[in-house]
């Protein structure tokens, strides 16, 4: 493995700057940062990580058209950045977990979920007693196979703890994206009748609690 040349001082103040950036979700200036350090010296490990992953959400937002102008091409740029520096990690070190976790989780967000399971679930190989991979379990959902994303968030759960906010969290979101989805067929018809009804029943008790419930299911402000 390549040792790197970065003071524990300077590595810290780069984590630090990823995770202010990923806090207030503007990473432009935090780049700016990481690839002068990345000019002065070799970055380690952990830091290259944090490096790509800024160059992973940056793409995300011009993909999305989150806090910046949706560009494809620039999406792209960003993303084969941050695919880049995971590959160097892995040329020094094969069995980095970081670098696979990394390329797994841009795969996935570049909708390339064959190669985003492919990574991950090496990365899953490599982790300590097997835990369970965070993401995996996502990539199912995202190819609609809801039996395995279940059965991944359940492990994510099993093998990191009731207590891992992180894996609780994400079979919480699974759950109610699957309630929301087998419930909304019943739920349009529940819909259109409550859209019949007069002001005096939508005003009721038994009429809120109806326009709430829609509301939670639709993601949507039904008419006073």
């Amino acid at each position: 493995m390549q040792k790197s040349n970065l003071p524990e001082k300077e590595r810290q103040y780069l984590e630090k700057t990823a995770n202010k950036a990923f806090s207030n979700v503007n990473f432009d200036e935090a780049i700016k940062i990481f690839e002068k350090a990345d000019k002065r010296r070799r970055l380690n490990e952990e830091s290259l990580y944090f490096f790509g992953m800024l160059y992973d959400h940056l793409a995300q937002q011009f993909k999305n058209g989150f806090q910046k102008p949706k560009n494809q091409k620039k999406a792209d740029f960003y993303f084969e950045r941050a695919i880049s520096i995971y590959k160097s990690i892995l040329k020094n070190n094969p069995q980095s977990y970081n670098a696979w976790y990394g390329l797994g989780k841009i795969f996935r967000n570049k909708d390339d979920y064959k190669k985003a399971l492919l990574y991950s679930k090496k990365a899953y190989r490599l982790k300590g007693k097997k835990k369970a991979v965070y993401g995996i379990g996502f990539i199912y959902e995202l190819m609609k196979d809801y039996n395995k994303a279940e059965k991944w968030h359940k492990k994510e759960i099993r093998d990191r703890g009731i207590k891992d906010g992180i894996a609780v969290s994400n079979y919480v979101m699974f759950a109610n994206r699957q309630f929301r989805n087998k419930i909304r067929p019943y739920a349009l018809i529940a819909r259109k009748y409550f859209e019949k009804q007069d002001s005096e029943y939508k005003n009721s008790k038994i009429g809120r609690g109806i326009k709430k419930e829609l509301g939670f299911i639709f993601d949507l402000n039904l008419p006073k």
